[in-house]
């Protein structure tokens, strides 16, 4: 992997990896360490102005974040046409408003000279149109046990589901912002897969853009991986580790404590394996 210059102008970095594996434990880190990711943030740390292209990125392949298949097809037809729409509105007074805060004098995009990014799972699937908007951009790629993400998923929707109530009014058009797919830890656990694919595609087609850290790893040696990260997003490192690591790390291999979780990993073992993982 190479690494820039401290004097070069920062380039964004995309936050990705799929849902559930500390994408959000490692935006908050690197937000708290400098990286400007967007003043504007849902309530899973996900700049939304640049959610919202993802999703509508997504949604021209007629795709969404849980059924993502058919978007790989799409990439190439999309690149040129989409980038040059990006391009075009993030030069717009609303967009960069919407990412730097309403200020008279919000930086440009492209000129910007602070560290910045954006996080979003979508980023996985995304990337290359982005690559194609920014050519100096780079993704730092978070992943985790497949069982761990499936398990965190199915528990995610079936909670989703069931605080959503049929309503008259205004109130019937609240869509249900979970995943059906994700119901099913089986189902739950192919979504693992396909970011997982979609992960390795981007480690073969931008070598020196991506990097990628296990969560597990992560949380056992942060005094090794956090100096990567950091120098991967042009940040300077704290004095100190981030005390949050510290809070996450009996979420690593969780699904080891409940037996029926332990046994869906041992039948799903070739396809962990292939992964870098053991059951």
């Amino acid at each position: 992997m190479t690494t820039k210059s401290s004097t070069e102008q920062p380039v964004p970095i995309l936050l990705a990896g799929m849902h559930r594996s500390g994408t959000s434990m490692l935006a908050d880190i690197l937000t708290n360490a400098g990286l400007q990711t967007g003043c504007h943030r849902d309530p899973n740390g996900e700049s939304v102005l640049f959610l919202q292209w993802n999703q509508w990125l997504l949604l021209q392949a007629g795709c969404r974040w849980d059924h993502p298949s058919h978007w790989h097809p799409w990439i190439n037809p999309l690149k040129a046409t989409a980038a040059a729409q990006l391009k075009q509105t993030l030069q717009e007074p609303y967009a960069r408003h919407a990412f730097f805060g309403k200020r008279f004098h919000a930086p440009d995009f492209f000129t910007y000279t602070h560290p910045w990014g954006w996080k979003d799972p979508r980023n996985t699937l995304t990337f290359p149109i982005w690559k194609h908007v920014f050519p100096q951009a780079r993704a730092l790629i978070m992943t985790r046990h497949g069982v761990d993400v499936a398990a965190s998923l199915q528990q995610r929707a079936t909670a989703e589901w069931q605080r959503w109530r049929p309503a008259k009014g205004p109130a019937a058009q609240r869509l249900i912002t979970g995943s059906a797919r994700c119901l099913s830890l089986d189902a739950a656990f192919s979504l693992w897969q396909e970011y997982q694919e979609a992960a390795i595609c981007l480690q073969s087609q931008y070598p020196a853009d991506i990097l990628v850290i296990p969560y597990e790893k992560l949380l056992a040696e942060p005094q090794i991986h956090l100096p990567r990260i950091f120098t991967f997003c042009q940040l300077p490192e704290p004095s100190h580790l981030d005390r949050q690591l510290s809070l996450e790390t009996a979420r690593a291999f969780a699904y080891q404590k409940s037996p029926e979780l332990a046994a869906f990993a041992a039948a799903h073992a070739p396809q962990l394996r292939q992964y870098g993982y053991e059951p």
